[in-house]
């Protein structure tokens, strides 16, 4: 599949949004991304955020007679240990 600039834009956007509000602390599941920031697939830029060497942690939590994935990144340790990482915030990113 070949996305558009456009949507590599919007993605890239998704994806800072949610970064930003796990540096912040707060967890995120997938309804808090649809409602927060209209994302629709939460899972996948969690998935871009480990690949970009975040260590986002997964706790399966209660939500009635299921679970559902709430993921959270510790503030003052963001970065798996071999510290390789490419920041994405902001155009261009940070290495």
């Amino acid at each position: 599949m070949n996305l558009s600039s456009q949507d590599k834009a919007r993605f890239q956007t998704q994806k800072d949004k949610i970064l930003q509000h796990l540096l912040e602390g707060q967890p995120v599941t997938e309804d808090a991304a649809r409602r927060l920031f209209g994302v629709r697939r939460c899972a996948a830029r969690i998935s871009e955020l480990r690949k970009a060497g975040y260590d986002v942690q997964t706790e399966l939590v209660p939500l009635g007679e299921t679970r559902v994935a709430s993921w959270t990144l510790d503030p003052a340790a963001p970065f798996k240990e071999d510290g390789q990482l490419l920041l994405s915030l902001g155009e261009g990113g940070v290495r």
